[in-house]
């Protein structure tokens, strides 16, 4: 996050804390291998929402130092 790269992550421990779903990252259920590939190819295609997430990942970054 802090290099600007948003993290697609199962909601789970710590990713629940920082990772708000499609605005910083992308949080999923826990196991949910589909879900995991799906927001991959989701964000792959459409880069649009990916630009947000960055700039929103690198503000929560710094936030947690």
């Amino acid at each position: 996050m802090a290099s600007g790269l948003p993290v697609i992550a199962f909601d789970y421990a710590a990713a629940q804390t920082h990772i708000a779903s499609w605005e910083n990252g992308v949080t999923l259920l826990v196991g949910d291998e589909a879900a995991f590939v799906a927001a991959n190819r989701q964000l792959a295609r459409d880069p649009w929402p990916l630009r947000h997430m960055r700039q929103a990942a690198k503000k929560t970054a710094e936030g947690i130092r």
